[in-house]
């Protein structure tokens, strides 16, 4: 593979992992939309595990860390060039899948366990916790990982192409409504777009409950 050089940096006696940081580094500013030698470096880095000979502690810290530790992008960067595909891979499965590989992988490493993030979810509810950080993408994920492997793994095949996608479908977040407050008839105008009859008929049900208990 031959290694484009950065402006000023000979590639005379660097290691192959070196290489490979440098490629990233520029493929990821200079490629001119085409992600095919970004994808097969990523792979290559992700099966020779460059990080570690690297002397770095993970394959997010690689991705993150400001050049010259790593290659300066972000999770969501590259989360994003997964999803694109490299102008050969339609055309020869054995790339398509050494690319799925990695793009698994890396997905999987980019996202963190969900001890490290946010608070424990609620043991007697179907949804989160509320929090600052709680919905966070790296906790939805998070959750989504330990709570329905089924659905994490179709986020890694990029099946579901968000966070809140894939909590929607374990089915432990749920849709929230911004319901004008003090406007009785704005929030029945709201929640009639929202509602279908059976649901507003039970509504109204319940709201003479709760004005019956307040007599």
């Amino acid at each position: 593979m031959t290694t484009r050089a950065m402006p000023g940096i000979s590639n005379a006696d660097i290691s192959p992992e070196e290489r490979l940081r440098r490629l990233l580094k520029v493929e990821l500013t200079q490629s001119g939309g085409d992600p095919s030698l970004v994808l097969t470096s990523l792979a290559l880095a992700v099966e020779r595990k460059v990080w570690e000979r690297l002397g770095l502690r993970s394959l997010r810290e690689f991705i993150e860390a400001p050049y010259p530790n790593g290659i300066g992008s972000t999770a969501e960067n590259i989360t994003t060039i997964l999803k694109l595909k490299h102008r050969h891979e339609s055309g020869d499965p054995t790339l398509h899948e050494r690319l799925e590989q990695m793009r698994a992988t890396v997905r999987s490493d980019l996202t963190p366990e969900l001890g490290t993030i946010g608070r424990p979810t609620d043991k007697d509810s179907d949804r989160i916790v509320p929090t600052h950080q709680g919905e966070t993408a790296d906790y939805l994920l998070a959750r989504v990982r330990r709570d329905a492997p089924e659905v994490f793994a179709r986020v890694q095949r990029g099946e579901i192409p968000s966070a809140r996608a894939a909590a929607k479908e374990a089915g432990f977040l749920k849709e929230r409504w911004s319901v004008p407050a003090a406007h009785p008839q704005a929030i029945a105008r709201y929640l009639a777009q929202k509602m279908d009859h059976d649901q507003l008929s039970e509504l109204i049900a319940c709201l003479y409950d709760e004005i019956g208990d307040r007599r």
